[in-house]
């Protein structure tokens, strides 16, 4: 199958998912929305920034590990926020995870000189510590449901947070182990991808140096992966807000880890119609009315949109602007 035709399926797919979804929702509700919380939407776009700037901090820790100690010293945090930013925005136009991981790999191989290997370890590592949080959540959230209990909500994902913790410290070699392993079968897959494979033939893959990740980067990339997604909940939660969509923090908690299920599922562009129906279902769930589903699919695919866009061409403008002041100061 042909890239061109690949492309046109992923999109014919995207509409067809919408399309079930306009057949079935009723869109007059949308359109007669009056009320839209302007304050929320500020809130949106502050945890917005708040989960990218959490997300490059982990994916810079865990470069800083990888990567030769003279990289170390050059890296800008700037610049790697930049990229990944960027990479959010391809995302909106394609499967998510080609931008994340092939996008973040180009930048690095092109303008850093790290070898695609440790390129893409990286952020094969970083996509890992989300599907943990993914999990945790999502075990938590199935044991919720069927408890139906207050303090089962509080409790249950900080015990199983705690018990993530310990079992990552207890088998921390043979976690590691089993990346590399993972590591090995998917570096010959991304290398096909158009931009990536004239690099294949210049890098012997088996021969990638790793070091083990030790405990307390373990346990911080942890942290920075559960307060990532806690500002993602957040964020859920305001989008609520902002159309007058009520449910609770703790519902939005539980109910953000569908929607980011969904989005593993990268099979049309910008996982759209996916993300709609994995939205709508989450809200059904925590007993929303069938035109607050549809309000909130609908803004929350309109809000994203906007605010990933706004903050990408904020930090690109700020560092065409830095580099062109420190152009001047060379003079």
């Amino acid at each position: 199958m042909s890239k061109i035709t690949r492309v046109i399926l992923q999109w014919l797919l995207a509409f067809f998912l919408l399309g079930i979804g306009v057949y079935y929702w009723d869109l007059s509700d949308v359109l007669r929305l009056s009320v839209v919380h302007w304050y929320a939407v500020g809130l949106v776009f502050f945890f917005t920034a708040c989960f990218t700037l959490m997300h490059n901090i982990r994916w810079m820790k865990v470069l800083t590990v990888l990567s030769p100690r003279f990289l170390r010293k050059e890296m800008d945090f700037l610049q790697y926020y930049r990229w990944l930013l960027n990479s959010y925005a391809v995302g909106l136009f394609v499967p998510s995870d080609v931008s994340l991981v092939g996008l973040r790999t180009f930048y690095m191989k092109k303008y850093e000189e790290v070898n695609t290997s440790t390129a893409f370890f990286s952020v094969l590592v970083d996509r890992f510590f989300d599907v943990i949080v993914l999990f945790t959540v999502l075990v938590s959230a199935f044991l919720v449901f069927i408890g139906n209990n207050r303090m089962e909500m509080i409790l249950m994902p900080v015990v199983l947070v705690g018990l993530v913790f310990l079992f990552l410290l207890w088998k921390n070699e043979e976690i590691f182990g089993f990346l590399i392993k993972t590591y090995f079968l998917s570096i010959k897959l991304v290398l096909k991808i158009p931009f990536l494979r004239k690099w294949r033939k210049f890098e012997t893959i088996e021969s990638f140096p790793y070091t083990t990740l030790k405990r307390n980067t373990v346990c911080g990339l942890m942290a920075y992966s559960f307060l990532k997604y806690v500002f993602i909940a957040l964020r859920f939660y305001c989008i609520g807000l902002t159309f007058g969509v009520t449910f609770t923090f703790f519902e939005a908690f539980f109910a953000a880890s569908l929607v980011q299920l969904t989005g593993f599922i990268n099979i049309t562009p910008g996982g759209l119609g996916v993300m709609e129906i994995g939205s709508y279902g989450a809200l059904k769930v925590i007993g929303a009315s069938n035109p607050e589903a549809v309000v909130f699919v609908v803004g929350q695919r309109v809000l994203t949109f906007c605010t990933i866009i706004v903050l990408t061409v904020i930090i690109n403008l700020l560092m065409i602007t830095r580099t062109k002041n420190l152009r001047k100061e060379s003079y």
